[in-house]
């Protein structure tokens, strides 16, 4: 993960609601796309030409929004990773603070509120 979003989890947080409605907006193209696929399937299959034209197009729609959903479920995985990322950093912060309070109490040193020495 980016020093960037580590540092920051307002920021991280803000990536996320970005990659989510890119999200939704691709899915959301691709099905538009797809519609008007079928709907030009549908106008030009009046004659055997006109049909295998419509068959053709229809399976390239079927193509291209499997790809399109397909994507869609890439951005989808991303917020959880960084999700998942923001709850390690956390946890490994939390972790180093309790270390650093053992350590502390035992050499008379320590954070404030954790025992050990603070100094005067």
């Amino acid at each position: 993960m980016s020093e960037k979003f580590r540092a920051d989890p307002g920021r991280a947080n803000a990536a996320v609601a970005k990659i989510d409605s890119l999200s939704e907006m691709i899915i959301g193209w691709g099905d538009e796309f797809f519609d008007s696929l079928s709907n030009a399937g549908e106008i030009l299959g009046h004659d055997e030409f006109g049909r295998e034209a419509g068959r053709q197009l229809y399976n390239q729609g079927l193509q291209i929004h499997d790809g399109v959903l397909a994507f869609g479920q890439v951005t989808d995985s991303v917020p959880v990773m960084l999700r998942s990322q923001q709850a390690k950093v956390g946890k490994a912060q939390t972790d180093v603070i309790g270390a650093i309070s053992e350590v502390g109490a035992h050499q008379g040193e320590g954070l404030p509120g954790k025992g050990g020495f603070h100094g005067k």
